[in-house]
């Protein structure tokens, strides 16, 4: 559940700060198995429904948040995009720049980004290795669990209470709609960024045809300075991009301790049993 939350909480921030949402984030989000809330009892499902209904609310305000967010965004892009082709239409004689200065900042700029992004890769690999431990965690209490009940145990770890069906039917239908609205986040994200990289590479190759032309009143325009800032802008999204997931990360090996722990005690209360895992 902190997970979620974490990931709703980056959808948030990253939308306050004007920066698309991290899409990785919502590959944590799961819906909870029947059988984990077939157990719980009308407490816990009730406090589970509270913090669902927040997730959804907060979903759905990132959502909404989102579509206006990058609506905006692309307006301007394309407007930049739209400027630069009547620009490049309307010349008439050549114009060279300092070549050599431009290409040295902005190799800088690119090897940065590329820098980020392998920084980016590691912390997802690490998420990757977060998840097959949750995985390995979970699969091994559902088996010390079910080799305690043909034991015959005497434990509160396998009591069995009956299933709250109502309460139930309401955590799997706001979990449902939770993750609808955040695919349709991702989705959004991944449609920008697409299409962010069309007009970036469009826009690459007109600043190359305006290098082409004289302009007498833009020689001070550049292919520099009108693509660095592009790159820049880039590597600062993949600077947040890289702390949220880390955030994520920190988040997903809180889970993998609470379940190693929970590990820890069902085999206590086997070899209290005598009882083989």
């Amino acid at each position: 559940m902190r997970l979620v939350l974490a990931c709703v909480a980056a959808v948030a921030a990253r939308l306050t700060l004007g920066v698309a949402p991290c899409t990785d984030c919502y590959k944590a989000v799961r819906a909870t198995p029947f059988d984990e809330l077939r157990p719980m009892s009308a407490e816990k499902l009730e406090a589970k429904i509270a913090k669902l209904q927040e997730e959804v609310e907060a979903a759905r305000e990132a959502n909404d948040a989102q579509k206006k967010a990058l609506g905006g965004r692309m307006e301007k892009l394309e407007a930049r995009e739209k400027r630069n082709e009547d620009f490049v239409n309307g010349m008439e004689d050549s114009n060279k720049a300092d070549k050599a200065k431009q290409a040295t900042s902005l190799e800088e700029a690119r090897k940065q980004v590329a820098d980020e992004q392998v920084a980016v890769d590691d912390v997802v690999g690490l998420q990757k290795e977060q998840r097959f431990l949750m995985q390995q965690y979970r699969d091994k209490t559902l088996a010390k669990l079910s080799r305690m009940a043909s034991c015959g145990c005497k434990s509160s770890l396998l009591e069995v209470r009956e299933p709250e069906y109502n309460l139930i039917k309401q955590v799997e239908e706001l979990e449902a709609e939770r993750n609808e609205l955040l695919e349709a986040n991702s989705k959004a994200q991944l449609d920008y960024n697409v299409k962010q990289r069309s007009i970036m590479k469009h826009m690459e190759d007109l600043e190359r045809k305006k290098n082409n032309y004289k302009v007498q009143q833009t020689k001070e325009q550049t292919y520099h300075e009108k693509i660095y800032p592009a790159a820049r802008d880039q590597y600062r999204s993949l600077q947040k991009m890289k702390a949220e997931k880390e955030a994520s990360l920190k988040s997903m090996e809180e889970q993998v301790s609470e379940m190693k722990d929970h590990l820890n005690v069902l085999d206590h209360e086997m070899q209290k049993c005598g009882c083989q895992g």
